[in-house]
C-alpha cells in the first residue's frame, strides 16, 4: 500500500494551469461533435461525413504524441507544451476560416498534431514537479481538465454554436490555447522535466515492446475503446432501449458528466492511498459491472441512469493510475510512455465509435453494452500483465 503525500506548496496553481492545456485539447477534439449539423452545411457534406473531421484530429494525435516526445527530448517540456497550444490555435482558426471540406480536414490534422504535443508534455511536468507519492493526486488533477473538457466540450460548443457560429466556437478555442500558452509561460518553471534522455524511434518502439509500458498502453487503448463503443451511441441506445425522450437523453448525459468528475477525484485520493495497480483493478471491475447491469436494465431508465453513473465514477478512475504507473515504469523515458498512452486513448476513442456503428448498425442497440463490456474485459486482462511485471 502506497502512503499518502500532499502536493508541494504552491505547487496546485501550476497544476491546475496544466490542465488547462489538457481542457483545451479535450474541447478542441471534441467541438466538432457539438456542431456537426451546421458545418456540414456549410461545407457542403453530410452530418456523418463531417464526423470524419474528429476522427482526422484523433488519427493525427495518435501518430505525433509518442513520435513527438522522443524526437523533441532536447527541448524543455514547457517550450513543447507552448508550442502545442500556439499550433492548436493556429489549427482551431483556420478551421473556422475553412471554405471547403478539404480545407477544413487539413485543418484538424494540424490541430490534432499540435495538440499532441499539449497533453503528455502536461502530464510529464506534474509527475516531474511532485514527489512519488503525490504524483497520483497530481496527474489526477492534471487530467481532470480532460475530465471536465469531455462533460462540457461537447454542450459548451454547441450552446456558443446555436447563439453565435460554429466558426466562432473554433475562434474561441483558439482564444483558450492562446490564454493557456501564456499561463504556462508565466506559471510552469521553464526547467521541468529537464535532463530527459534523448530517444529514436528504436528506443519508442523498444519501450512499447516491453510488456510493462506496452501491455499497459494497450489497457488503455481497450478501456477507451469500450466506453466509445457506448457511448458514441448513447443518445441511440437510451431511446430504443429505455424509451427516453430527448430531455430525458440530455439529464443522462449531465449525471454521467458529473458522475465522470467525481471518479476523477476519487481516483486522484486513491492512486496515492492504495496504489495504482489496486486502483486500476477497482477501476475495471466496477466499469464492468456497470456495463453489465446497463446491458440487463431495459425498460428500466432509473436502472440504466444508475448504471452510467456507476460507469462514468469507475471509467474516469483510470488514467490517473495509468500514468503513475507508466511513470514509475519509464523513469527517464517517462514523456515518451506517457505519449504512447496519449496516442492510445485517441486511437481508442476513434476505434470505439467505429466498431459501435458496426455493432449497431448489425445487431442492434442492446449490443452496445455487451461489445463494452467485451473489450472491458481485455482491458483487465492487459492491465493485469502490465501490473505483474
Amino acid at each position: 500500500m502506497s502512503g499518502t503525500a500532499r502536493l508541494p506548496p504552491g505547487s496546485t496553481a501550476m497544476l491546475l494551469v496544466l490542465a488547462s492545456g489538457y481542457f483545451v485539447v479535450g474541447v478542441a477534439s471534441l467541438a466538432v461533435v457539438g456542431v456537426l449539423g451546421p458545418m456540414g452545411r456549410d461545407l457542403g457534406v453530410a452530418p456523418s461525413a463531417a464526423a470524419g473531421l474528429v476522427t482526422a484530429f484523433a488519427l493525427a494525435f495518435a501518430v505525433v504524441a509518442p513520435t513527438a516526445q522522443a524526437a523533441l527530448a532536447r527541448f524543455a517540456l514547457p517550450a513543447i507544451m507552448i508550442a502545442g497550444l500556439v499550433g492548436l490555435a493556429a489549427g482551431t482558426v483556420a478551421t473556422a476560416l475553412a471554405s471547403d471540406y478539404t480545407t477544413a480536414l487539413a485543418a484538424r490534422i494540424l490541430t490534432g498534431a499540435a495538440a499532441a504535443l499539449v497533453g503528455p508534455s502536461a502530464s510529464s511536468i506534474a509527475a516531474a514537479r511532485v514527489p512519488p507519492a503525490a504524483r497520483g493526486q497530481a496527474l489526477g488533477l492534471v487530467f481532470g481538465g480532460l475530465t471536465v473538457a469531455t462533460v462540457a466540450g461537447v454542450p459548451l460548443a454547441a450552446w456558443l454554436g446555436g447563439h453565435l457560429s460554429w466558426r466562432m466556437v473554433f475562434v474561441c478555442v483558439a482564444a483558450a490555447a492562446l490564454l493557456a500558452a501564456v499561463l504556462v509561460r508565466a506559471l510552469v518553471p521553464r526547467a521541468a522535466g529537464a535532463g530527459r534522455t534523448s530517444a529514436g524511434l528504436a528506443d519508442m518502439l523498444a519501450l512499447a515492446r516491453g510488456r510493462a509500458v506496452g501491455a499497459a498502453v494497450l489497457a488503455a487503448l481497450l478501456q477507451m475503446a469500450a466506453q466509445f463503443i457506448t457511448y458514441a451511441l448513447i443518445g441511440r441506445l437510451l431511446s430504443e432501449r429505455f424509451g427516453a425522450a430527448p430531455d430525458a437523453v440530455a439529464l443522462a448525459l449531465l449525471v454521467f458528466g458529473g458522475a465522470g468528475v467525481l471518479g476523477n477525484i476519487a481516483a486522484a485520493r486513491l492512486t496515492d492511498r492504495i496504489g495504482a495497480n489496486l486502483t486500476l483493478r477497482v477501476s475495471v471491475i466496477g466499469m464492468a459491472l456497470s456495463f453489465v447491469v446497463l446491458a440487463l436494465a431495459a425498460p428500466s431508465f432509473p436502472a440504466a441512469l444508475a448504471a452510467l453513473a456507476g460507469w462514468a465514477v469507475f471509467g474516469l478512475m483510470f488514467q490517473a493510475p495509468q500514468q503513475k504507473r507508466l511513470a514509475a515504469a519509464a523513469q527517464e523515458r517517462t514523456p515518451v510512455a506517457l505519449g504512447l498512452n496519449a496516442a492510445a486513448l485517441y486511437l481508442g476513442m476513434a476505434g470505439g465509435s467505429a466498431l459501435g456503428g458496426v455493432v449497431y448498425t448489425g445487431l442492434g442497440p442492446a449490443a452496445l453494452p455487451v461489445a463494452s463490456l467485451a473489450a472491458t474485459v481485455l482491458c483487465g486482462l492487459c492491465a493485469e500483465l502490465a501490473a505483474r511485471r
